[in-house]
């Protein structure tokens, strides 16, 4: 199967984007322990404001004492929304020394996501 992969280094961050049929399954993780801490599944579905966008539907499942459901879940609905795709979002991020500008530099990489998403796999229309 086809994967795109992205590397953020002095972050220790790693992205892989991988196209299962029409789907795409997308894993965040790095630091200084990867893992899987939380996973989010997105449908896109028509906008409930009856504008005639396309929005999604998230679920959220987060092992006990992680934080990553935050990002797994913006991501996810974002890239269902953009892409009119389903996906899977799998984030796992540990930081022994979490400071806000990492906080800051995750946030800034993770919504880099939905774009080099449809860069590498275009929207479905």
């Amino acid at each position: 199967m086809p994967q795109a992969e992205f590397r953020y280094e002095e972050e220790q961050l790693k992205i892989q984007i991988q196209r299962m049929g029409e789907d795409l399954c997308i894993r965040f993780y790095g630091g200084d322990r990867g893992h899987i801490g939380s996973i989010a599944m997105a449908e896109p579905r028509p906008s409930l404001t009856g504008n005639g966008q396309t929005s999604a539907t998230v679920s959220v499942y987060t092992y006990s004492g992680h934080k990553d459901d935050i990002v797994a879940s913006s991501v996810a609905r974002e890239v269902a929304a953009r892409l009119n795709r389903k996906c899977v979002v799998i984030v796992g991020i540990h930081y022994d020394h979490f400071t806000q500008d990492r906080l800051a530099a995750v946030n800034r990489i993770a919504a880099q996501i939905p774009v080099m998403a449809e860069e590498a796999y275009g929207a479905i229309h």
